[in-house]
């Protein structure tokens, strides 16, 4: 292997272990402006209303929810992201299959920030859950619980197997009968290097000898000749 190609190797190599971010529309739940029930002081949610997204289990209890003017602070310390968040709440979710499929050998890492509501526990039993999914496989988010009125990181990491190449990755933002799910600032990367990358298919070297040698009595033959 000559200088060239081993360049364009480590060229290649290196680009597969760098992360990459993975697009997710309406990742902050800033594409949509509530307009409907008033809640306080520049508050305002709206079941039903979110771009990007799938509301699984009915659209009466997820949606679009602006907590309320900057400043504002009845019901959330701040807001991580923008203006609003999306709220998924007693048995819905929120559904997102992002844009590129799984490659083995890549580790995909979701990280979600999950909030509390100051006024949760008169509603509702807990939080909302937060999944990566690839093709079947489910991987559950894991993160500190927010404090009363404040926002906590939940962290899924999954690293594809040879089988999983191809399938979709699914980002799932849900809620028990019994919880209060509030979403914000979705990101999603891959890192790592493929499989087809760190297990190259080895050349024949049957058919290299062949070759080799078919050169060399074509070459005689048209010596003679």
């Amino acid at each position: 292997m000559n200088k060239i190609q081993l360049g364009i190797l480590g060229l290649a190599l290196a680009m597969g272990a760098q992360g990459a971010s993975i697009a997710i529309a309406n990742a902050s739940f800033e594409d949509n402006t509530p307009a409907g029930i008033g809640c306080g002081a520049g508050c305002t949610f709206q079941a039903g209303l979110m771009s990007g997204w799938t509301i699984v289990g009915g659209t009466s209890e997820a949606g679009t929810w602006r907590p309320g003017a900057p400043g504002f602070t009845g019901f959330f310390n701040i807001i991580p992201q923008g203006l609003n968040i999306g709220y998924a709440q007693f048995g819905r979710a929120l559904r997102q299959t992002v844009g590129v499929t799984a490659v083995a050998g890549l580790t995909y890492t979701l990280e979600v920030d999950l909030g509390q509501r100051k006024d949760l526990f008169t509603f509702a039993s807990g939080n909302g859950t937060i999944e990566l999914v690839v093709g079947t496989t489910r991987v559950l988010a894991t993160g500190t619980t927010p404090a009363s009125g404040g926002w906590s990181t939940y962290m899924a990491t999954y690293t594809a197997l040879a089988g999983d190449t191809g399938k979709a990755i699914e980002i799932y933002l849900g809620s028990t009968a019994t919880q209060m799910g509030n979403f914000d600032n979705a990101r999603l990367n891959s890192s790592g290097t493929p499989l087809e990358e760190t297990n190259p298919v080895p050349e024949p070297a049957g058919l290299g000898i062949a070759g080799l040698a078919g050169l060399a009595l074509a070459g005689r033959y048209l010596k003679r000749g």
